[in-house]
């Protein structure tokens, strides 16, 4: 009897833990725990410029900031790196070690026989940290066993940043629902493409859930700074029997019971629109302008935003609040917005916007007084916004840098600090003192012809040599070697004007040019010319990825279905067969059945031209290119052909056919699908830094487009005849060459009129 007793606990035991393990079973995966995602960022992505980096130098470094969200949760990280070292490196002398926040991770040999080197390296995930990680690369290298130069050009090794990647296992990570944590949910450091699924209260928005949406994502789009971004419109889901009974226990019902579309919900709209997609008491809550942040009960580390009011007014005014990211809101789920006064906007302002006839510390745009040592320290760069319209009359003018620079005694004569604007070298100084030199106002110009319209980067390169070695095998003076660049430095730019030629797409994705020259968008309409979920869609995110340029959200502008009456420029959005009329007549594209498209063609046989003459070559130096086709020299082709959109995104600019000197900016398609895929696929950093022109055409999923420029020009600025003289006469000298040149032999003419009719009337007529 005893020995039965142990035996029945034992499986009664086994019994309740099978039934427990098949029930678990029959259940499936646990309920609300996300499925990890996998992210792939190549080194490229982290850096200024896509390109190399190259490690010089007996010891060359190079540091990451490897960015990483408080939403990540990560489980897995790697990194994969492949380079290429010197063929002169010994292979038991010179490695390449990584760093992760400082701690040495991996290191490997570099072997000069076996050049191509391939790497992956398993992160220590408690060593990575919410914000910005360091990821540091250093090397040793050696040619020689005994003496060699530590500068010598043998001594190299380059990481390929476009095949090396950072690769992370992570989920979202539940958060304190609060929207004081609102930059925390938006944050910038979240890899890959942030997607928002904004949710209206009905099918189709109307024009004030447009203008609401937008706001949104405009709002969400500059917490993310310049993380791709795309905003999502999906119609509500049907209300079911029991929903609102429901309601109060699992909060939004309605949106569905499968996992959420994006990152995050927006749920837009009054108050009564609302209520039954809400909750009881947090309709209740809704009494003005309101704001609120919840967790998304369909996914864990997910969370929903409500943007609500009890009138039009109200929900205009908590949008637009939200769409500011430095407001500091409470910390709290939920809040109203009791008033909201706009300041008056000034023209181009974006962030780090420079003024012509003004001068900017160092400081005031980002640089901090750093001292750099060693054989090749990193360079020290600023970025600034210059308005994309700015014309300098005078070829002589120029952007003054005025520098309070030291360097340290022992730098050999070789030593310079090089000074390059958007990659193209401009200046040197050269740092030739041996007992080094300080200097408080070193002058240096450049001028304002070189900067290009939106970003301009300014950086300070040092080149570091020690003086030359009283012997071959000396150690060379290495950590002696120091520079400093002080943030009191300054830059003053040269007065000019503002005048500028359209078309041009190029000014249009590099400076939202001329839409943000009212940076709260009081000159720019929007229309969706299709009453699609995806046109909506491709609108919102097209105006988010505008905003990421200007540094600011359109709060003013017109967003509808209709085209406007005010003088606007225009942003249309819309499937080719939906645009309206006079746009379609007006556009280059010329959408329409048959699209005419033009090729230059090469002659088989080259023909020597024929020459012009000097009457020719006047009248077509004076013949305003204002007025001119965009034709191309050489022989052209006019195909027509059907059917070229179909897989195929177009985005077109011209001179609006209803108001004259206004741009209208297309961009269509001839699915919904396409117009949405091509939109998200253009805000690339890929496909966006490409386009100019006056038309492109792109597809998604493939690399480059197909640009022209077609159509007659128009011109945008201050008024004033003699401003536009010396603009035209600046770009086409030809015309202020021809037209002295006339004057000239004008002049001539009438002199020998006068002096013909003089002696006429004083010496009487001639023989």
């Amino acid at each position: 009897m005893t020995r039965t007793r142990p035996l029945c606990l034992l499986l009664w035991i086994t019994a309740t833990c099978s039934l427990a393990v098949a029930r678990q079973a029959a259940a499936g995966p646990a309920q609300g725990a996300p499925e990890p995602q996998r992210y792939t960022l190549p080194l490229a992505e982290l850096m200024v410029r896509h390109e190399p980096i190259m490690l010089r130098g007996a010891s060359g470094e190079y540091r990451l900031s490897l960015p990483l969200a408080a939403r990540m949760d990560v489980e897995e990280a790697m990194l994969e790196l492949r380079f290429v070292n010197s063929i002169s490196l010994l292979d038991h002398r010179s490695q390449l070690a990584v760093f992760l926040n400082d701690a040495a991770i991996a290191q490997v040999p570099l072997r000069g026989k076996q050049p191509e080197g391939h790497l992956k390296v398993r992160l220590p995930v408690d060593r990575l940290r919410s914000g910005y990680n360091s990821l540091h690369f250093r090397v040793v290298q050696h040619y020689s066993e005994s003496c060699e130069d530590p500068a010598s050009q043998e001594l190299w090794t380059q990481i390929d940043t476009l095949r090396s990647a950072l690769s992370l296992k992570a989920r979202l990570r539940p958060l304190p629902a609060t929207l004081a944590q609102l930059d925390t949910l938006f944050d910038q450091r979240l890899w890959g493409t942030y997607r928002l699924q904004i949710v209206t209260a009905g099918d189709k928005p109307t024009e004030d859930e447009l203008l609401w949406g937008a706001l949104v994502s405009q709002g969400v789009a500059l917490r993310l700074n310049y993380l791709p971004f795309e905003a999502v419109h999906r119609a509500p889901h049907p209300p079911g029997e029991g929903d609102r009974a429901r309601a109060p226990a699992q909060g939004f019902p309605v949106l569905g019971e499968g996992p959420p579309q994006g990152h995050d919900t927006v749920l837009i709209g009054t108050r009564d629109a609302l209520a039954p997609r809400l909750p009881e008491a947090l309709a209740r809550r809704i009494e003005g302008a309101f704001l609120g942040v919840y967790p998304d009960p369909r996914g864990p580390g997910r969370y929903i935003l409500v943007v609500s009011g009890r009138s039009p007014q109200e929900v205009t005014r908590a949008a637009t609040a939200f769409s500011f990211p430095q407001v500091e809101f409470a910390d709290s789920p939920d809040t109203l917005i009791e008033t909201l006064a706009l300041p008056e906007p000034r023209a181009y302002m974006a962030k780090n916007v420079v003024r012509e006839g003004h001068g900017y510390r160092f400081s005031d745009l980002g640089l901090s007084t750093v001292t750099q040592g060693g054989l090749f320290p990193p360079a020290q760069e600023i970025t600034f916004w210059v308005p994309p319209d700015l014309f300098v009359p005078s070829e002589t003018a120029s952007m003054a840098l005025h520098l309070h620079l030291a360097y340290s005694a022992g730098l050999g004569p070789l030593s310079t600090l090089n000074i390059h604007l958007n990659g193209a070298f401009q200046q040197a100084i050269h740092m030739d003192q041996r007992d080094g030199a300080v200097f408080y106002d070193y002058v240096i110009r450049i001028p304002m012809r070189s900067l290009r319209p939106g970003r301009n980067t300014l950086s300070f390169s040092p080149y570091l040599m020690p003086a030359q070695r009283a012997g071959a095998c000396e150690p060379p003076y290495v950590d002696g070697l120091l520079m400093t660049l002080f943030d009191d430095s300054y830059i003053r730019f040269a007065r000019a004007a503002h005048y500028a030629t359209l078309p041009d797409l190029a000014l249009f994705t590099g400076a939202a040019f001329p839409y943000g020259i009212s940076p709260d968008g009081a000159r720019t309409a929007v229309v969706v010319a299709s009453p699609h979920s995806e046109a909506v869609s491709a609108t919102w995110t097209l105006l988010a990825k505008l905003s990421q340029i200007t540094g600011g959200p359109f709060t003013r502008a017109r967003i509808g279905y209709a085209l406007p009456q005010a003088e606007r420029h225009m942003i249309v959005v819309g499937l080719e067969q939906d645009l309206d009329a006079r746009l379609r007549r007006a556009s280059p594209l010329a959408v329409a059945d048959q699209i005419r498209a033009r090729v230059a063609v090469d002659n088989a046989a080259p023909v020597r031209p024929q020459e012009p003459g000097i009457l020719g070559s006047l009248l077509a130096a004076l013949r305003p290119t204002w007025a001119a086709d965009a034709t191309r020299p050489g022989e052209e082709l006019l195909l027509s052909m059907s059917g070229v959109y179909s897989e195929h995104i177009a985005m077109a600019q011209f001179e609006s056919p209803i108001h004259p000197s206004r741009s209208v900016v297309t961009v269509t398609a001839a699915r919904p699908e396409m117009l949405q895929r091509g939109v998200y696929a253009l805000t690339k950093p890929a496909l966006w830094g490409t386009l100019g022109g006056s038309y492109v055409l792109w597809r998604p999923g493939q690399e480059g487009v197909h640009r022209e420029t077609l159509g007659p020009h128009f011109e945008l600025g201050e008024r004033g005849l003699q401003l536009r003289l010396m603009y035209r006469f600046s770009r086409h000298p030809w015309i202020w060459s021809a037209t002295v040149l006339g004057l000239l032999v004008l002049m001539a003419m009438i002199v020998r009129f006068q002096l013909i009719r003089y002696r006429r009337r004083h010496h009487g007529p001639e023989d």
